[in-house]
């Protein structure tokens, strides 16, 4: 499958573009022209539109995505009320206020998404946030969201993040990813489970 990164906004959040004739892309956190831009240079068409939380940095340029591809969203139930409350996606703690949003579909654990022929497994990978999820491929990478970092995990101090709900999703994922999985985070660099 292809995938293609690009960092964007002020966190250098990473969004993923995956797949060709009919691509998602993984968290949307700022400037949607260039992703756009990018969308168009490779003639890829959007079908889906996947978050693996609420946060401001992964849903910015959301509203403008869907505006101008038609794209479903796709966000775990949990996360839901992320999209128009400003507090829970810290947009206004940050002083970055987004207009309300929406999703089409609400996910749960196990859950599978279409992607340019492939299947796409959710993973509810709470801690983060409640709703925070990892997409996993059979083809061997998984996308962790704010989950999993390089030599890291994601914060549990902002509201709703849980330091006991993070050590168990830590837990489930060494279990069941493999080594030699590759690893695509919300910020960073990809790299190679180990």
């Amino acid at each position: 499958m292809d995938i293609r990164t690009i960092a964007v906004g002020p966190l250098q959040a990473n969004c993923y573009i995956l797949g060709q004739q009919s691509a998602l892309v993984v968290d949307p956190g700022d400037q949607a022209q260039r992703i756009l831009d990018l969308v168009s240079q490779h003639n890829i068409t959007v079908s889906g539109i996947l978050l693996t939380h609420s946060h401001f940095d992964h849903i910015s340029a959301l509203k403008e995505l869907v505006q101008c591809t038609g794209a479903l969203v796709y966000i775990h139930h949990l996360d839901f009320d992320g999209l128009s409350d400003n507090f829970k996606n810290l947009s206004a703690p940050f002083g970055k206020p987004l207009e309300p949003m929406t999703a089409d579909v609400l996910l749960n654990d196990g859950d599978i998404v279409p992607c340019d022929g492939q299947s796409l497994r959710i993973l509810h990978t709470p801690g983060h946030t409640p709703g925070s999820i990892c997409v996993y491929c059979n083809q061997g990478f998984l996308i962790s969201g704010d989950t999993l970092f390089e030599n890291s995990w994601g914060r549990t101090d902002f509201p709703g993040g849980n330091p006991e709900d993070m050590q168990r999703s830590l837990e489930r994922l060494d279990r069941e990813i493999q080594s030699g999985t590759k690893i695509l985070p919300g910020h960073g660099r990809i790299y190679i489970k180990e």
